[in-house]
């Protein structure tokens, strides 16, 4: 025989307090939850991208703001003059954010002042197809982007890793995940972001390694045709210079088979001595 319900009128006030305070407690948790805007340089749909975002979008809430064509050697540019198309972005049927026809320097600006209904903990740019070490990272727009975001206070990661066959977009992605998941609290000196580059390897048993700036850059080929009118063009490719460099810079460190997670800051005029400077030069300095 089927107990009669209570009727205590305490009884239920305690079940609506614990309900409300159950409420209360997962409103103050997705509060609390991380905020990450995420972009690159690939383009929307890139794999790296997305591989990056699967990662993280456990530990975090995530806003991609994503150039809508592939932006790979823009560095820094920022679009200034022509109209700014946006539509909605999704990575495994769910809206994420949005593509935008743009630099990554600009998505960060728009996702910082029109998309983000805050200031995120942290920009992540990639995961670029292909390294940035070295004086490369002047040329990348995965860079620019981590760039970007110093220069308006907020800390930031570049990603990128010269890619196998098949893609190791996941075997880098879960190897860096430690990595960002610590940048979410833990401080950067002021106006410095991380560049973080991987070797070309299915999985990286040797983990990650903090290195400087080498001095590595691409090194240019031209190769000359001439087309069906008779006129001559120039194709051009970048390879990447193959001599060795120590272990504690970021190309040693990855030809050595290790991730490295090299600091750079936005300030260029950073660690010059400027009393030597306006001596040489002489010139007044304040």
């Amino acid at each position: 025989m089927p107990m009669p319900k209570s009727r205590n009128p305490m009884s239920r006030r305690g079940s609506l307090l614990l309900l409300l305070l159950a409420l209360a407690a997962t409103t103050v948790a997705a509060q609390c939850r991380p905020l990450i805007l995420m972009t690159n340089d690939d383009g929307a749909g890139a794999p790296g991208l997305e591989a990056i975002y699967r990662q993280l979008k456990d530990v975090a809430d995530i806003y991609v703001v994503a150039p809508a064509e592939n932006q790979s050697g823009v560095s820094h540019q920022i679009d200034t003059y022509d109209p700014i198309y946006v539509k909605p972005y999704a990575i495994d049927g769910r809206t994420v954010g949005c593509s935008v026809a743009t630099t990554p320097a600009t998505c960060v600006i728009m996702g910082l002042e029109v998309f983000l209904p805050r200031t995120p903990d942290l920009v992540v740019s990639g995961i670029n197809r292909g390294s940035n070490p070295g004086a490369v990272s002047l040329l990348s727009g995965t860079v620019a982007a981590a760039r970007q975001a110093a220069l308006r206070g907020v800390k930031a990661i570049a990603l990128s890793v010269d890619v196998t066959d098949p893609p190791n977009y996941d075997a880098f992605a879960a190897a860096v995940k430690p990595l960002i998941v610590r940048m979410l609290t833990a401080a950067l000196p002021a106006e410095t972001f991380l560049n973080v580059n991987g070797p070309a390897l299915a999985a990286y048993p040797k983990g990650l390694l903090v290195t400087k700036a080498s001095r590595v850059e691409l090194m240019w080929q031209y190769e000359r045709v001439t087309n069906i009118r008779g006129k001559d063009l120039y194709w051009v490719k970048g390879v990447l210079d193959p001599r060795s460099y120590p272990e504690d810079t970021d190309w040693g460190a990855m030809q050595a088979g290790y991730i490295s997670v090299t600091p750079m800051t936005w300030s260029y005029d950073h660690g010059i001595d400027l009393d030597a400077l306006a001596r040489g030069l002489e010139l007044p300095k304040k």
